[in-house]
């Protein structure tokens, strides 16, 4: 029995070759190739997010530019129509000389039928008369004073126009300055839009690769390891067989020795030396076993390093 348990204790497999530890790694480097695709995957959701909103940045700035124009049309459509009133208004009104027109009138007057028929009337006639060639004197000057009265009311019309006009004229310059601004702000941000989409598309790209890169070295050292594991299986089998055979050859031992010591009674006589094992058959009875199971158990093709397992000395000495 002491034998027995030197011998199992010679061929134990060390734990970082066991297969559940291997199994472990396996299962460690697939959690890790799955942490790494849920990572990919949620870059990708932000990545969309941020597109949409660069959409919606984008489609804001395009509704603002057309309001802009839109605004920029009815100002100028604005500024065109005031501007025909005011040519209008110009064209109609003409430049009031007031002296000139006074000496118009009189001349006028004088060269009237009426002034001349006033002048030619006898004295003898009445006072009536006299009172009537007076007023009719006075008409000038109330012509006069009445187109003054009219041209200062056109004054002060096309005065009114012309504030109007510069009052439309500040609008369009400050409608002008704001549209500028406003395509100027447009033009940044569009620039700015483009810049932040094309680094998000080059940070996607880069994470994806490297992501990429991951996976693949996941991988590369998951099929490494499923290989290291099929190895250390096989080299399993052979220290299995290698027990057995020592074992079986253990079994051997105990048995020769037991049928070397016969229960018979000794005759009376000097003693016999019993018979001694032949110690070199024996081993080159163990060495044509394990040959056998070499070639019996190792697969074609994937030589596998051979190695004599150790075998006690203990299990031995029964035969000596």
């Amino acid at each position: 029995m002491t034998g027995r348990g030197s011998l199992g204790d010679s061929f134990r497999v060390h734990p970082l070759l066991s297969p559940s530890v291997l199994a472990a790694q396996t299962r460690a480097l697939e959690e890790k190739a799955k942490l790494a695709q849920v990572q990919q995957d949620a870059l990708k959701i932000a990545c969309n997010k941020e597109k949409d909103t660069e959409k919606a940045d984008k489609a804001r700035i395009e509704a603002e530019n057309k309001q802009c124009n839109m605004d920029k049309l009815s100002l100028f459509g604005e500024h065109q129509l005031v501007s025909n009133e005011l040519q209008r208004v110009r064209d109609l009104c003409a430049k009031v000389d007031k002296e000139q027109l006074s000496a118009r009138v009189e001349q006028i007057w004088r060269e009237s039928l009426i002034y001349r028929n006033l002048d030619s009337i006898p004295f003898y006639y009445s006072s009536e008369m006299e009172k009537m060639a007076r007023h009719c004197r006075e008409v000038p000057r109330i012509v006069i004073e009445k187109v003054d009265s009219l041209a200062r009311e056109l004054k002060s019309g096309i005065d009114q126009v012309a504030r109007e006009n510069t009052e439309l004229q500040r609008q369009k310059e400050a409608g002008a300055k704001a549209l500028a601004a406003c395509k100027e702000e447009k033009e940044k941000v569009a620039k700015e839009t483009q810049e932040r989409l094309q680094k998000l598309q080059e940070d996607c790209v880069k994470q994806g690769r490297l992501a990429m890169e991951e996976k693949a070295a996941l991988q590369r050292e998951k099929e490494a390891l499923i290989k290291e594991l099929e190895q250390k299986k096989e080299e399993l089998i052979l220290v299995k067989g290698q027990l057995d055979i020592n074992k079986a050859t253990l079994d051997t031992c105990i048995k020769t020795k037991a049928q070397g010591m016969p229960t018979i009674p000794r005759p009376p006589g000097p003693v016999v030396n019993p018979t001694r094992v032949d110690l070199a058959g024996l081993e080159e009875f163990k060495k044509r076993m394990l040959e056998l199971y070499q070639k019996a158990n190792v697969p074609p093709g994937n030589p596998a390093r051979w190695e004599e397992p150790h075998i006690p000395t203990l299990g031995l000495q029964c035969l000596s």
